[in-house]
């Protein structure tokens, strides 16, 4: 269940106040998602970075919420996002270091974290219209 909130008054909100159409969520969504397989030559851009204490789960693994803000945080476009298709393949651990490899198209981007050249997390990412 999800709730629409208007933070400046602590109440719970209409619809009507969005500025942007929420993608119908009755229909069927394909969430099988194609294994991207790397070709670093072949990738728009490309980042490092190293797992952090504040990255950490109670399991000592990078927490899954902190795959998307990597994504996000190198990403080269920030647009409003109306879909992301998600694939946790492997953890990475504190001071490990991976890779963000992105492929950006006209309705969004697919990006890649790699550890040790394999993949550990996959992400396509669509933006609104």
């Amino acid at each position: 269940q999800w709730v629409l909130m208007d933070i400046e008054k602590g109440r719970i909100a209409r619809p009507d106040v969005l500025t942007k159409k929420i993608p119908d969520l009755d229909r069927e969504i394909d969430l099988e998602i194609d294994t991207f397989r790397i070709k670093k030559d072949e990738s728009d851009s490309r980042s490092e970075f190293k797992g952090l204490y504040s990255m950490l789960d109670q399991n000592d693994h990078l927490n899954n919420c902190i795959y998307v803000d990597i994504v996000d945080d190198y990403c080269k476009e920030h647009k409003d996002i109306s879909l992301i298709d998600l694939h946790y393949v492997s953890e990475m651990k504190l001071g490990e270091l991976g890779e963000v490899n992105y492929w950006y198209n006209e309705n969004g981007y697919d990006s890649v974290i790699t550890r040790d050249g394999k993949n550990v997390f996959e992400v396509k990412v669509k933006y609104f219209d």
